[in-house]
């Protein structure tokens, strides 16, 4: 292998790292108060739906994080600043999150906590993707997604390790989330700018009535069967799951399935279970994508329906080791879904509105889906009604896989901007592939 060769191996697996330690950096914020949110709200004053309520707002916020850092990414400043951007500002919320005094400063800060977090998230999934070799793309892209698994293991462990019943324990673990956060940065700081982002650029300078940008190019019409699936997609995936997010661990307390000695995370040793599914699940949903279809891996999520009515229905009294089998299926299989967040979504939007096509995504799945998710879980459970929260988690995860089995285009050993006439260095024409819309027509560009 050539000194070059080896250099660029070297960065893209660097790239691949900080998009990892990006995700369990988001998720491990978001993730920690479904662990803590009891002494939280007390030490707040407020109720736990309260606290809900403040990471809607999270979700909201990383939408519009999303959208924005995306747009300016494609027309000003590259993926390199947005994603660092991204992660000092997610660093910053995450520590001041641990400081706050009453349930208004936390709506403020959990809202800009969501806007940071969003650009990193869409950001680190375009960069990476244009770093990528093809043969290896999803296992790259959805291997990410293993950060999720680390992110709620490590909210799992710094809430039973700080989240002692008092104002002290909540703080203190947001405090060390904030430490992790903060040795994610640092290993950025490493990272060049994506070629192909920067050719995009050049060729958009030289040549700028070529090049539709922003959101109106989204729906232009040879982008609009893309987009529309994409976003249909992404709010089908997060509907789910933010009301799973930050209540799945209480079904477990609820039952009284297993026990801890801090009693404000009683019952909540046995969802390592499924932050191991998630980590697990990641790895083999990019190989499938890679080796065998992406329009087909979202359909393996129907396998998570009768084990999430085996998590409802089943009696606690089976105890821990079936219990878990569940939660580990249940969660291995739902977490494909994410895996196709990571590595088919980027797919869809070409470079030069990659970003903002990712930030609409991201408005689509988190703030739309997600947040309404954890909005209505929270109070449902807030207020006893485990059977509706149930009914819906199953019926959302049955609805997830329709619009990729009907109109889902493949995109398996696919280049990037497959779906448009983006010519290489050197080239003097490309011809787009057929997909979702048929076939492009050759255009030479200047």
């Amino acid at each position: 292998m050539s000194g070059t060769t080896k250099s660029s191996s070297n960065h893209v697996f660097l790239v691949w790292l900080t998009v990892f330690l990006g995700w369990a950096v988001t998720t491990l914020d978001l993730q920690i108060v479904s662990f803590v949110q009891g002494p939280m709200a007390k030490s707040l004053h407020t109720s736990t739906g309260t606290v809900g309520d403040a990471f809607f707002l999270y979700a909201v916020g990383l939408g519009l994080g999303a959208l924005v850092l995306g747009y300016f990414s494609d027309r000003l400043f590259g993926r390199k600043r947005a994603f660092m951007y991204g992660i000092i500002g997610t660093v910053l919320m995450t520590g001041l999150t641990g400081l706050v005094q009453d349930a208004p400063q936390l709506m403020v800060v959990r809202f800009l906590a969501g806007f940071f977090s969003g650009g990193e998230w869409a950001m680190g999934l375009a960069m990476l993707s244009e770093f990528a070799p093809v043969k290896r793309r999803s296992l790259m892209l959805a291997g990410t997604q293993a950060g999720v698994g680390v992110g709620y293991g490590l909210a799992n462990v710094f809430a039973q390790t700080f989240g002692a019943p008092t104002a002290a324990g909540w703080r203190v673990a947001y405090l060390a989330s904030f430490a992790f956060a903060a040795i994610a940065y640092l290993v950025r700081l490493g990272l060049r700018e994506s070629p192909q982002w920067a050719r995009i650029k050049e060729a958009q300078e030289s040549a700028p009535g070529e090049f539709k940008q922003g959101l109106h190019a989204l729906f232009a019409k040879k982008q609009l069967g893309y987009t529309l699936i994409a976003l249909i997609i992404a709010f089908l995936i997060g509907a789910p799951q933010g009301g799973w997010d930050f209540n799945y661990p209480a079904w477990y307390a609820h039952g009284g399935i297993t026990g801890h000695p801090i009693p404000a995370v009683s019952g909540t040793t046995i969802t390592y279970a499924y932050e191991i599914a998630l980590v697990v699940s990641t790895v083999f949903g990019g190989w499938f994508m890679d080796k065998v279809s992406a329009k087909w891996t979202l359909p393996l999520v129907w396998i998570a329906v009768p084990f999430t009515l085996l998590i409802w229905l089943a009696p606690f009294s089976q105890g821990v080791v079936p219990v878990s089998l569940y939660l580990f299926i249940a969660g291995f299989f739902r977490q494909l879904g994410w895996s196709v967040t990571a590595a088919y979504f980027v797919l869809l939007f070409p470079t030069r509105i990659r970003g903002v096509g990712m930030g609409l995504a991201v408005v689509a799945e988190w703030s739309l889906g997600y947040g309404t998710s954890a909005f209505w879980g929270t109070n449902l459970v807030t207020s006893g009604n485990w059977n509706t929260f149930w009914l819906l988690q199953v019926i959302l995860l049955a609805l997830i896989p329709i619009p990729m089995v009907i109109a889902g285009v493949e995109t398996r050993g696919r280049k990037l901007d497959f779906q448009e006439d983006v010519l290489e260095p050197g080239a003097t024409a490309a011809v787009a592939a057929p997909g979702l819309l048929g076939k492009g027509g050759p255009r030479a560009r200047a």
